[in-house]
C-alpha cells in the first residue's frame, strides 16, 4: 500500500530531525531516519499495525500511531487506497496542542 505524507507531517518530521541534529548529532538523525523507514515498511504490509490513538478517538476518522522513537510517533490514517501520515508528534509536548492540529485537518 502506498504511503503519503501530509505537509503537516513533513514539516513536523523535519523539525524532529533538526532538533535531533542540534541536541544529539548526526547518529541520532540516522537512527530516526532508519526507524521511520522501517515503520513505513511495516505499515505498507500491515496498515493496522499501529495502535488507535486514544487522544483522537472522538474524531470521525480512525487515527493510529506508530512509535518511531522514545520521543516521536507517526500519526496516520488508513484510507481506501493508501496510508496517510498526517503528523509526527513529539511525545514530550503538550498533547492537546498536537491534537488541535489534527482536529483542524479532520473537519
Amino acid at each position: 500500500m502506498e504511503i503519503r505524507w501530509s505537509d503537516l507531517a513533513l514539516e513536523a518530521w523535519q523539525e524532529a530531525v533538526d532538533d535531533l541534529l542540534d541536541k544529539w548529532g548526526a547518529e541520532a538523525v540516522l537512527n530516526f531516519q532508519a526507524a521511520t523507514i522501517q515503520w513505513q515498511k511495516v505499515l505498507r504490509d500491515n496498515p493496522e499495525a499501529g495502535q488507535i490513538e486514544p487522544l483522537l478517538e472522538n474524531l470521525p476518522k480512525v487515527y493510529r500511531h506508530a512509535v518511531v522513537t522514545q520521543y516521536n510517533k507517526l500519526i496516520y490514517t488508513v484510507e481506501t487506497d493508501y496510508i496517510r501520515i498526517v503528523d509526527v508528534w513529539d511525545t514530550r509536548r503538550e498533547p492537546t496542542r498536537q491534537v488541535g492540529k489534527i482536529r483542524h485537518l479532520d473537519k
